[in-house]
């Protein structure tokens, strides 16, 4: 028993091992949700900024395809984009897919983002 001491055996090195993958996991576990935020307020941001009298569904899908450009979601991972304009309301609802590549392996995460507001007409 006092043989090992001070020495790393085979099971310490694969219990180190899987720490560190788990923490390199919820990193970027955390760096999707974060990315997902980011979107998500952006998105409010901007058809706040832009509604009104001369907002157009063209006007607001370009607004989203921007957006989704600028956050490194390419069109290929875009599912479903819908975008509704009525008299009082603006609806719209976001479908995407995040890649998360984790060394050994890649998690992809679909993500869903719906929304409403007023449209100021």
């Amino acid at each position: 028993m006092f043989d090992n001491k001070g020495k790393m055996t085979i099971t310490s090195l694969i219990l180190i091992l899987l720490i560190i993958f788990g923490a390199f996991a919820l990193f970027k576990e955390l760096m999707i949700l974060g990315k997902e935020k980011t979107i998500q307020k952006e998105i409010k941001d901007t058809f706040g900024a832009i509604r009104g009298a001369a907002f157009t569904r063209e006007r607001g899908l370009n607004a989203i395809y921007d957006i989704l450009d600028r956050n490194g979601i390419s069109e290929s991972h875009i599912d479903d984009v819908f975008l509704e304009i009525s008299d009082r309301r603006i609806k719209y609802s976001v479908s995407f897919r995040i890649e998360s590549d984790l060394i050994i392996m890649k998690r992809v995460k679909e993500i869903l983002i719906e929304d409403e507001m007023e449209s100021m007409r």
